[in-house]
């Protein structure tokens, strides 16, 4: 008996990557993108935050900050079905754990074959200093798998 293909994303991410800010103009569709972040510094102001060892807080901290998620898209065939566009965002911290896993729904007008989408945030949760990363993936319905198209940003986390 043949096993059934299982069926691939009809969206393709292109790329994806985290700034302070990010437009898009509605009269000519243009995407300006400032200050991308790559490195975020923690400041340590009196010694408040504690640490267990050189790289683990002794616990999670929430950092107001504001920053967005841009991510840019298309889809792979127009003929296909976009009834319930979605976007998968897991934040994973220096040890590889899972601090966020949220499913957000999106707009994906059905005459556009392409798509740049910002998701702002106010805070960012972190448990120590080291290399974090934003697992983002996209589907077009709810019967496609996330996991077919996943884009990884990475960033520093840094105490100073």
């Amino acid at each position: 008996m043949k096993k059934n293909k299982e069926k691939k994303s009809n969206i393709k991410i292109h790329w994806a990557l985290i700034c302070k800010s990010a437009s898009v103009d509605q009269n000519t569709n243009m995407l300006s993108v400032f200050n991308v972040v790559e490195e975020l510094g923690i400041k340590n102001e009196n010694n408040q935050i504690e640490l267990i060892n050189d790289t683990d807080f002794k616990q999670k901290i929430n950092i107001p900050t504001e920053y967005n998620l841009v991510i840019s898209c298309e889809k792979c065939n127009l003929n296909e079905d976009f009834s319930s566009p979605e976007l998968k965002i897991i934040l994973k911290d220096h040890k590889e754990e899972i601090l966020m896993d949220n499913i957000f729904p999106v707009r994906f007008e059905a005459d556009k074959k392409r798509l740049r989408t910002i998701v702002s945030f106010n805070n960012l949760l972190v448990t120590g200093v080291g290399e974090y990363s934003y697992i983002v993936g996209m589907r077009g319905n709810s019967s496609e798998d996330f996991e077919d198209n996943l884009v990884e940003i990475k960033f520093e986390v840094k105490l100073g």
